[in-house]
C-alpha cells in the first residue's frame, strides 16, 4: 500500500489546532495588558496545589527552556516568577546566584529540560531535595509552559504542572534600534522610573511613591525598588508609607543572605542618618535569620555608628550580644557569640568619623565571648591596634587614644600571652617608635604623646616583654633575641635575671672576642640607655691594636660615647686620639661623634691642635670649622697652624676652617 504523506500532515494540523483549541477555551478570561497566568492555570494557584502534597522541600529551579530552540528573555522569568511563588509558601529555594555559580564550578548547564537521569546528578552537586524544571513554547501572543518537579534522590516525577501566559504584542517584540532588548519587565518599570525623574513637589514624590508600592519587591521586576530607593536617599525623602512597605519586605524574606533585598533595605534605612526602632526591629528579624557572610554587612547599617549617638548604639550593641549570647542569631545554625563579636567590631570601625567611646565599651564588656586562644586572641589585638592606630593624635581625641592604649595593656594582662601574641606587641611598638621619629610628620601629629606611650608600655607590659626575651633565649634565633635584647636594654626595661647594661660590661670584660664586639655592638644601638656603661666604653676605646677585631670594636665605641654625648674629659680625648686610626672606620665614627658632642669638645680640640700626629691635628682643624661661630675661641690657635704647620693638608684646612667658624657657615 502506497503512503501519502500529504494525508499525515494534514492530520497532524487538525491534531495540534485542535489542542490549541482545547487549551484557548481553558486560559477563560484571554489576553490582558502585561503578563498573566491563564484562569485555572495561574501560578499561584499552582504552587498553592502542590504546597498541598508536598511541603517543606528544598527546591532549586532552573532556567525554562524555549522549544523553539533559541534562548528568550522568557528563560529566566519564567523561573523567577516560579521562585517568587514557591518563597512564599513552607520551602526552601536555592537562591538562583548560587545556583548558578555551582553549576558554573562543575561545568554544568543552567538550561536545558532536565530528565531524571540528569535530576540525580544534579543532586550530588546541589543541596536540595528537588528540581524544577521544563520548557515553553511560544505561539503568537501566548506562552505554554509545561514544568515537572523532580525528587534529586530516585528521579520520579513528584508533581507536573501546565499553564498559559497571554503576552501583550508589545512584549514580544525584536531589539530597539538602540541594540538594548526589551524585557517583560520594561512596562512595569516605565511607570515608576518616569515618576522618579520629578520630585519637585508632594504631589510629584505621592505619585512615585504609589507607582512604586503598586510594585511587588520580589522576584525580577522588583528589583525596580533598588532605583527607588536610591532617589529617595539621594534627595533626602523619606515617605512613611514607602518606609513601611520595606519593612514588610524585609520581614517576610526567609533566608536574606540569599536575597540581596535585605541589605539594600538596610542601606536605605540608614542612609537618613538614623535607624528608627521600626526599622531596627525590621533589621533584627532579618539579622536572626542571617549567615556568617552577611551578618557583618547587616551591623554596620544597623548599628549607624558613624552618625548615631553613642549611648543609642551601645543599647543596640546589648540587644545584639543578648541576642548572640542566647544562640538566637544565625540559620540554619546559630553563629557564635565571638563572631558577632567581630563583626560588631569591625563595623565600629570608621576612619573618617571614629567612635572610641563605643569601641572601648564593646571591647570591655564582651572581650570574655572571645575564646582565650592564640588565633582569636591575636585577631583580637589586631582590632585593637587598628582603633590605636586610627585615632587621630589632636588634643580632643587624646584622651580616646589613651584609653585605646589601655586597653591593650589590659588585654596583654588578662589573657593567655604566645610568643606570636608577643610579636603582635612589638608590632604595635614599632607602630609607635615610627611616629616618635623626626622624619614620621603629618598633621596634628605631637611625636612626645607617643614618648609618653611607649613609656607606659614598657613600665605596664615589663613582665610580657621579658617573658618574651626568655622564650626567644630557648627557641629563636641570634638575630630575633639580638633585636629583643637590644630593645630591653635600650629601653631600661627591668627584667630579673634578662639583660642588662652589667651583663654587657662582663662581656666587654671577657677575653672571648666575639663576646667582646657583640656587646660593642650592641652599647651602639642603645642610644643613651648605654650611658650608664660609660667609664668601661672610654677605657676599651682607648685600649689600641688587637688587629682588625680591635678595630671592630673601637668603631662600635666611638659611636656609643657620641650617642650619649659624652662630657667625660677621658672621653673626649679618647675620641680625639682615635682620629688616627683609618682602619676599620674609626677616625670617621670618632669625628661624627664630637660632631654630636659639639660645643663641650672645644677646648679639647684646640689642645689636639698641637698634637704630634697630623691626622689628628687635621681631625681637629676639621671638627672645628664644623662647630661654626661657636668655635671663635680656637681662631688664634687656628690661626697660628694655618701659618706655620708643616703640613700643607693641616694648613690648607685650618684656612677653610677659620672661614667657616667667621662666617658662621
Amino acid at each position: 500500500m502506497k503512503y501519502n504523506t500529504s494525508n499525515f500532515y494534514t492530520f497532524r494540523l487538525i491534531v495540534l489546532v485542535l489542542l490549541l483549541g482545547l487549551i484557548v477555551s481553558c486560559a477563560g478570561t484571554g489576553s490582558k495588558k502585561g503578563i498573566e497566568y491563564s484562569k485555572g492555570g495561574a501560578l499561584s494557584d499552582i504552587i498553592e496545589d502542590f504546597s498541598g502534597k508536598h511541603a517543606n522541600l528544598r527546591i532549586a529551579v532552573m532556567d525554562f527552556t524555549n522549544t523553539g530552540g533559541s534562548k528568550t528573555r522568557f528563560d529566566g522569568y519564567i523561573a523567577d516568577s516560579l521562585v517568587t511563588e514557591l518563597s512564599r509558601k513552607k520551602f526552601t529555594v536555592l537562591e538562583r546566584k548560587r545556583l548558578r555559580s555551582v553549576l558554573d564550578e562543575y561545568a554544568l548547564k543552567q538550561s536545558g529540560v532536565v530528565s531524571s537521569t540528569g535530576a540525580v546528578k544534579l543532586g550530588k552537586f546541589l543541596p536540595v531535595d528537588a528540581l524544577a524544571t521544563g520548557s515553553y513554547t511560544v505561539i503568537g501572543n501566548r506562552i505554554e509552559i509545561n514544568g515537572r518537579f523532580i525528587h534529586v534522590v530516585s528521579g520520579k516525577i513528584i508533581y507536573a504542572f501546565s499553564g498559559v501566559l497571554n503576552v501583550d504584542p508589545g512584549e514580544i517584540r525584536p531589539p530597539s534600534a538602540g541594540g538594548r532588548k526589551q524585557t517583560v519587565c520594561d512596562s512595569v518599570h516605565g511607570p515608576v522610573l518616569a515618576a522618579l525623574k520629578n520630585l519637585k513637589s508632594t504631589d510629584d514624590i505621592k505619585l512615585a511613591v504609589e507607582r512604586s508600592l503598586a510594585v511587588p519587591f520580589d522576584a525580577q521586576c522588583g528589583m525596580v525598588h533598588e532605583n527607588v530607593m536610591y532617589s529617595f536617599a539621594k534627595y533626602n525623602i523619606y515617605p512613611e508609607t514607602y518606609k513601611n512597605f520595606l519593612i514588610d519586605t524585609i520581614t517576610s524574606i526567609e533566608n536574606p543572605s540569599q536575597d540581596r533585598r535585605a541589605s539594600l533595605i538596610m542601606h536605605y534605612f540608614s542612609s537618613d542618618k538614623k535607624v528608627d526602632s521600626e526599622e531596627w526591629s525590621a533589621s533584627i528579624t532579618a539579622l536572626k535569620r542571617a549567615t556568617v557572610w552577611t551578618s557583618r554587612r547587616y551591623l554596620l547599617y544597623m548599628l549607624n555608628n558613624r552618625y548615631e549617638d553613642s549611648s543609642v548604639v551601645k543599647k543596640r550593641i546589648d540587644e545584639i550580644m543578648a541576642l548572640a549570647l542566647s544562640e538566637k542569631i544565625g540559620k540554619p545554625v546559630a553563629l557564635t557569640a565571638d563572631r558577632i563579636f567581630f563583626d560588631i567590631t569591625s563595623a565600629l570601625k570608621n576612619r573618617d568619623k571614629p567612635n572610641p567611646d563605643v569601641f572601648n565599651y564593646t571591647f570591655r564588656k564582651y572581650i570574655n565571648a572571645v575564646p582565650d586562644d592564640e588565633k582569636n586572641n591575636r585577631r583580637a589585638l589586631g582590632i585593637i591596634r587598628s582603633a590605636y592606630s586610627a585615632e587621630n593624635e589632636k588634643d580632643h581625641l587624646r584622651k580616646s587614644q589613651i584609653k585605646t592604649l589601655d586597653l591593650i595593656i589590659d588585654f596583654f594582662k588578662s589573657r593567655n600571652v604566645t610568643e606570636k601574641l608577643t610579636e603582635d606587641l612589638f608590632r604595635i611598638i614599632r607602630d609607635v617608635e615610627n611616629r616618635i621619629n623626626p622624619r614620621y610628620k603629618r598633621k596634628g601629629h605631637v611625636a612626645a604623646h607617643y614618648e609618653t606611650d611607649l613609656e607606659k608600655i614598657n613600665k605596664s607590659l615589663a613582665p610580657v616583654i621579658c617573658r618574651s626575651y626568655d622564650s626567644l633565649v630557648k627557641t629563636g634565633g641570634e638575630h630575633n633575641i639580638n633585636k629583643r635584647k637590644e630593645y630591653i636594654l635600650r629601653h631600661s626595661v627591668m627584667c630579673k635575671g634578662g639583660p642588662s647594661l652589667n651583663s654587657l660590661i662582663a662581656d666587654m670584660q671577657s677575653r672571648d672576642w666575639k663576646r667582646k664586639i657583640s656587646a660593642a655592638e650592641m652599647f651602639s644601638k642603645l642610644g643613651t640607655g648605654a650611658a650608664g656603661a660609660e667609664k668601661t666604653i672610654i677605657k676599651y676605646l682607648g685600649q689600641k691594636g688587637f688587629g682588625r677585631d680591635g678595630g671592630r670594636m673601637r668603631y662600635y665605641l666611638a659611636k656609643t660615647l657620641g650617642n650619649i654625648k659624652t662630657n667625660n674629659p677621658k672621653g673626649i680625648n679618647a675620641l680625639i686620639d682615635s682620629f688616627a686610626e683609618y682602619g676599620n672606620s674609626v677616625s670617621s665614627e670618632s669625628k661624627d661623634s664630637i660632631k654630636k658632642i659639639g660645643v663641650s669638645a672645644l677646648p679639647y680640640l684646640i689642645k689636639g691642635l698641637y698634637h704630634k700626629e697630623k691626622p689628628v691635628r687635621y681631625g681637629c682643624t676639621e671638627a672645628l670649622g664644623n662647630l661654626g661661630a661657636s668655635a671663635k675661641k680656637a681662631l688664634p690657635a687656628l690661626r697660628r697652624l694655618a701659618d706655620s704647620d708643616k703640613d700643607s693638608y693641616v694648613r690648607k684646612r685650618a684656612k677653610e676652617s677659620i672661614q667657616m667658624i667667621v662666617n658662621d657657615y
